[in-house]
């Protein structure tokens, strides 16, 4: 007997999800006994996050930025919301400028626009990072369309976006748009991973053999991106793709997109999903310096 397990995506699928994806795909969940419910932000156009679907019980499983998990348990008090891993083993998020423009480094984002998700925390960490290049952290915020934010910079609206070079980045490489990166880690700030998965305690304690499977059956499908990219764009082929004008462009951006997040999917054992706590205290201890937290972690 099957046993589902809904699982609310961070954005519409993309290479970042490409694990998922495969084990969906090539058969891994159902091989566990768990059929897989892959529910793209783009269903309710982002008018709900993932964690907050986890945390009223219309999912059993959220992707998000591990500071929405901080947020939720330290600011709104959802105590029985954890961690069970990480996507990639490093920050893959980046703040991106087009080169060519007068925007060189952090400080020359001051007085600039930049395109936000209204998502928590993030024009504190933006306005942190120019300030720890010698700018005063004030730039325009501007708030398009979540899903349409992307579309909203290369249309030149805004001057910057916070981004995934694996995702965006890749498509900006397909259009022939060059871009610069800034990386907050450059500039003194410890972000922590993200996306990470997201689940309620209570749930996974009540069938931790459920989640095991879960967590067991998506490692096969990172494992293999690593191990057999050919493999991975075959399969990738096979799915249905509705966010890019043709099927050939969406899988051309996939394919750029292995090149930026290939090497940061497995720790040094060769091992996917690894949550690590050291950075994510040191994540949370950033976070309550800077007075984004209420209360300490418990």
């Amino acid at each position: 007997m099957s046993t589902t397990i809904n699982l609310a995506l961070d954005w519409y699928p993309n290479i970042i999800h490409g694990g998922v994806l495969i084990a969906q795909e090539a058969g891994y969940y159902a091989d566990a006994g768990l059929t897989v419910n892959i529910i793209s932000a783009d269903t309710d156009q982002y008018a709900t996050y993932p964690i907050e679907k986890l945390a009223v019980g219309t999912v059993d499983i959220a992707l998000a930025p591990s500071e929405h998990l901080m947020h939720y348990r330290e600011n709104k008090w959802y105590h029985n919301l954890i961690a069970l891993g990480a996507i990639a083993q490093r920050d893959i998020s980046a703040v991106a400028y087009r080169q060519g423009s007068v925007i060189t480094r952090p400080r020359d984002l001051d007085g600039q626009k930049i395109a936000c998700y209204g998502t928590f925390f993030e024009v504190e960490i933006l306005s942190a990072m120019i300030k720890a290049d010698g700018g005063q952290g004030n730039f325009e915020v501007l708030h398009p369309v979540k899903l349409a934010l992307w579309d909203f910079f290369l249309d030149g609206h805004a001057d910057a976006c916070w981004m995934f070079p694996c995702w965006e980045g890749a498509m900006a490489d397909v259009l022939g748009q060059p871009l610069g990166y800034f990386h907050l880690a450059d500039y003194g700030i410890p972000y922590g991973q993200s996306p990470i998965l997201i689940a309620n305690r209570e749930t996974q304690l009540a069938k931790p053999a459920i989640y095991q499977s879960f967590m067991e059956a998506t490692a096969r499908g990172y494992q293999l991106m690593v191990q057999d990219p050919v493999e991975a764009m075959r399969i990738f082929k096979t799915l249905a793709f509705s966010t890019a004008p043709t099927k050939a462009e969406m899988l051309e951006v996939m394919a750029a997109g292995m090149t930026y997040i290939l090497p940061t999917l497995l720790d040094a054992d060769g091992q996917w999903g690894h949550y690590d706590e050291v950075l994510s205290q040191t994540w949370h201890q950033w976070l309550w310096d800077h007075n984004c937290l209420a209360r300490v972690l418990s």
